[in-house]
């Protein structure tokens, strides 16, 4: 069995009208760096808290359907002990932010889960190098950049040592270069530690190269789900579901249309500079 399994999940907030989730199944493995998008309102957001048993265990709402997470059903678990096993990380970094301190930040749910003071240090320590942190333990999290807060929530969420990290569009509010950074400390998660990476994120050309799926979703439903290279095949499919195409794909769909191109659309430069380059042919 998978590591996260959903069947048939429906979900309704307790204040909407409609299902956000209209029997969605899914299943991710350990290890896997997987891409959720699709366009605003597909529910993204609300299978991210699925993923982490918020969704039925914190959020208000109606739910329907069967989460398993480690061959554990969700709703018979405690949202404390999921916490353990997949972390999730916001938009708005502020939002977790709860200490002066960044070293406040991150032993706040350690302390909560009981861990002694020698193995409260020694995570704080691995936390903060996995996420390039070392040095900024007694810094103030309000005067670091975006991306700098957010890696301290990434690093708050890896000192519990989580097998998989939730991440709902947590470079959406930060600048270009905070960006960059947050993918690479994911990229080096995942390479590195084999934590499994679930991103919600519409900037498909930074993650293409790195992702091992792609999960387009359409109306509360999985509509898409492959390989980056499998899925960004039809691109004209992928621009009415509102996925933001990388502009190597737009060009080589171009170039398809217009009987200029007939083999496989690149998703990378490298593969494109290899086919103009005559490396590869159709």
């Amino acid at each position: 069995m998978s590591y996260i399994e959903l069947k048939d999940v429906r979900f309704k907030y307790e204040f909407g009208n409609d299902e956000v989730l209209k029997g969605l199944s899914l299943s991710i493995e350990k290890g896997e760096y997987v891409v959720i998008t699709g366009k605003t309102s597909a529910g993204k957001s609300t299978l991210s808290y699925c993923l982490n048993g918020l969704i039925p265990l914190s959020v208000d709402g109606r739910f329907r359907g069967s989460i398993r997470i480690n061959d554990v059903n969700v709703k018979e678990a405690k949202i404390g002990d999921i916490a353990k096993q997949v972390g999730i990380v916001f938009q708005n970094p502020e939002s977790q932010i709860y200490g002066l301190s960044v070293e406040e930040d991150i032993v706040f749910a350690l302390e909560n889960f009981g861990f002694d003071n020698q193995t409260i240090k020694e995570r704080i320590d691995w936390a903060l190098k996995a996420v390039d942190m070392e040095g900024y333990l007694l810094r103030s999290p309000f005067d670091l950049s975006g991306g700098q807060k957010q890696r301290v929530i990434i690093a708050s969420v890896l000192a519990l040592q989580p097998d998989i990290i939730v991440l709902d569009e947590p470079t959406a509010e930060i600048d270009p270069q905070g960006k960059s950074e947050i993918l690479r400390i994911l990229r080096k998660l995942n390479q590195q530690h084999n934590i499994t990476i679930v991103l919600v994120e519409h900037d498909m050309e930074r993650i293409i190269d790195v992702a091992d799926r792609v999960i387009v979703m359409h109306e509360g439903k999985v509509e898409i789900d492959g390989t980056p290279k499998s899925v960004f095949q039809n691109v004209p499919r992928l621009k009415e579901l509102g996925v933001k195409i990388p502009p190597v794909c737009e060009l080589f769909q171009l170039l398809k249309d217009e009987g200029r191109y007939r083999g496989m659309i690149p998703v990378t430069l490298d593969e494109a500079a290899a086919i103009i380059g005559g490396v590869q042919r159709d």
